[in-house]
């Protein structure tokens, strides 16, 4: 699950699954092995609930999939500077998208269709940028020679069309490199605990307590010196406290998580994503000598093509159409 995705029923579906797996394996686990009180539910009961939770999860996943699959699609294809229709295929609409993102380009009331070759989407291109980029060239260097840095390889070998976050080792040497990268640029987002591991530990503290919880409750329970016979409202106030027993105990344990589970499992900002993203934390020239070439324009789009639709910077001309290549496996986005 991202946490950082908007809250979809398929998320509220998601967590009653996930609710469902650890009660339903609690009661199957108690039911098989005995250990429960004769107020405690049959082994039958707990496969049921794990059987329809492991259905409703497997819902969920399909649906929520499809559901932001479409939802980028649709993204990209109103955030281009050129117009393409609902079926373009979806390299395309990524290459339309990272034109605006590449160049910082505004959005557009009125976008011509998109080039059918490389010739005239540099030209058309080139004529929008000169007039609308947001993001200046010195920006673009001093991103790309930083990121080289910390990757140790030389800023030529860096391309325009390069996924950051994708350039960065894994393991521990990814917090690391990442704030390096960081003291080049301060305003970058600080790396985060990788989403799996953070729902790892939150779900996996929870079952641990409950699992301690359960059979001390169950033993205070079939004594009869320490039994309580709860009331109505004592079983409100009892489950409430529990909650912020629980939400409280795994808020403390996940502190140390935090700070030292993203030194090895670090999850950089999904929003730094193309070198354009990149570029605007690094600051502007105080003059006006850098400004965007026909050449430096073309350098930069060559490279995204070449990434969102597979074609090798080598094969691009002129009179290049635009298709979708068959992607070669291996490929990467370091020349």
């Amino acid at each position: 699950m991202n946490l950082e995705q908007s809250v979809r029923w398929q998320h509220v579906a998601l967590i009653a699954a996930m609710v469902g797996l650890l009660s339903g394996g609690m009661i199957l686990a108690i039911g098989l092995t005995g250990s429960g009180t004769d107020r405690a539910a049959p082994w039958w009961v707990g496969a049921i609930v794990l059987t329809c939770s492991i259905s409703l999860g497997a819902v969920a996943v399909v649906s929520l999939r499809g559901a932001l699959s479409q939802a980028t699609s649709a993204e990209r294809l109103a955030r281009g500077p050129f117009d393409l229709p609902d079926s373009a295929p979806e390299p395309l609409a990524r290459l339309n998208a990272r034109l605006s993102s590449q160049f910082g380009l505004p959005a557009a009331t009125a976008r011509p269709p998109m080039p059918a070759v490389f010739g005239p989407l540099v030209a058309e291109t080139a004529e929008r940028v000169r007039t609308a980029a947001a993001l200046r060239p010195e920006q673009y260097e001093a991103a790309r020679s930083a990121l080289a840095g910390v990757l140790g390889t030389a800023p030529q070998a860096v391309s325009w069309g390069s996924n950051p976050v994708r350039l960065f080792p894994s393991g521990r040497q990814r917090f690391r490199v990442w704030e390096q990268l960081r003291a080049a640029a301060p305003e970058l987002p600080e790396a985060k605990l990788n989403p799996w591991l953070e729902n790892i530990a939150i779900y996996g503290l929870l079952a641990a307590l409950i699992a301690i919880a359960v059979p001390i409750a169950q033993r205070l329970d079939s004594d009869e010196a320490t039994r309580v016979e709860p009331t109505p409202g004592g079983r409100v106030v009892g489950k409430a406290f529990g909650l912020v027993l629980f939400g409280s105990i795994i808020a403390v344990l996940m502190i140390p998580v935090y700070v030292i589970g993203r030194r090895y499992a670090a999850r950089l900002p999904a929003e730094v994503d193309n070198m354009g993203a990149l570029a605007r934390y690094f600051p502007r020239g105080v003059d006006s000598s850098g400004e965007w070439t026909a050449t430096l324009v073309a350098e930069h789009v060559r490279d995204l093509v070449s990434t969102e639709l597979g074609i090798p910077p080598s094969s691009l001309r002129e009179d290049t159409p635009l298709r979708p290549a068959e992607r070669i496996k291996g490929h990467h986005s370091i020349r």
